[in-house]
């Protein structure tokens, strides 16, 4: 009731005049109405100028025709602009199309707007590498009948570790007052590198480098035989091992291509370009990241 009262003017109009006739001030009108459709429902000023309008003598409960442009025409040049231009900031969308940035803010709102920056990608797909990320998923989806086998992939990948994980936070401070400032992080901050594989049961293998250490494919070749041996020993009864990981150089080397042959292992397609598709880069580094935040460690 209240969201149908608010969206009929006229009729909330004449509730303001009937407590104005029934001699109740503009504050003891918002109670009145806060108490009967929700809190907050209506603001003080609002009732306050239909009240002054009432002790003036008007009682016309109709809005005053507006000079300018209709609202209709207004959204349909803010929508245009918009399309010709989404990253446009109010002030080039109102010099666009001749308004001022609180109009067009406004009606910016009103549309149902709000400003977002976008996911950040490493790289922009071409249609050609779109393609290929849909035939790639078709072929899984098509693999089998059912979708179990999905529960036996093996994925990993990996991610650089700090000693020390800073994180920034609000602070508290008087009105007027800076808050203190946070000290960037060095240049080059001590850490180390993890790699990790892990399954839907749980982690198959990992292995911290020695600090500052990198990937590269003699090393990725050593920790797939570690892998494939814990695999064995963690999964007994389990089937072929299917692999997927990324297409990084060290994971698609000709030495690492012939070692996952020689291991019996599977290695299911990865589309170029495509980290969303990763489990390991949108599952569980990210929910690794979030446990160390704010974290340090000596060792």
């Amino acid at each position: 009731m209240a969201e149908q009262l608010l969206q009929d003017h006229h009729a909330l109009r004449a509730v303001f005049l009937y407590e104005y006739l029934q001699g109740h001030t503009s504050s003891e009108a918002r109670r009145n109405l806060c108490t009967a459709l929700g809190e907050d429902i209506i603001s003080l000023n609002t009732i306050n100028n239909w009240f002054k309008k009432f002790q003036e003598g008007s009682f016309d409960l109709n809005d005053k025709p507006r000079s300018g442009r209709p609202r209709s025409d207004i959204d349909g040049d803010i929508s245009d602009e918009m399309k010709r231009e989404p990253r446009a900031s109010v002030r080039d969308i109102s010099s666009s199309i001749g308004l001022s940035s609180t109009t067009t803010f406004r009606h910016l709102h009103s549309l149902g707007m709000a400003p977002k920056f976008g996911q950040v990608v490493p790289h922009k797909l071409t249609d050609d590498q779109k393609n290929v990320r849909c035939d790639l998923a078709l072929s899984l989806l098509t693999r089998k009948r059912r979708t179990d086998w999905i529960k036996d992939i093996t994925t990993g990948d990996e991610k650089w570790v700090l000693y020390v994980n800073r994180t920034r936070k609000r602070q508290w401070v008087p009105e007027g007052e800076a808050a203190q400032p946070d000290p960037k992080g060095e240049l080059h901050e001590k850490k180390v590198m993890l790699s990790i594989w892990w399954d839907s049961k749980g982690v198959i293998f990992r292995e911290l480098l020695p600090d500052h250490a990198t990937i590269n494919s003699s090393l990725y070749c050593t920790q797939l035989e570690k892998m494939v041996l814990a695999h064995q020993s963690l999964r007994p009864k389990g089937s072929k091992l299917l692999l997927l990981h990324d297409n990084a150089r060290p994971h698609t080397s000709l030495m690492t291509r012939q070692k996952l042959q020689a291991l019996g292992v599977e290695v299911l397609s990865h589309p170029p370009y495509s980290p969303d598709l990763a489990p390991t880069d949108y599952h569980l580094f990210r929910s690794l990241q979030n446990h160390l935040a704010g974290q340090r460690f000596h060792d």
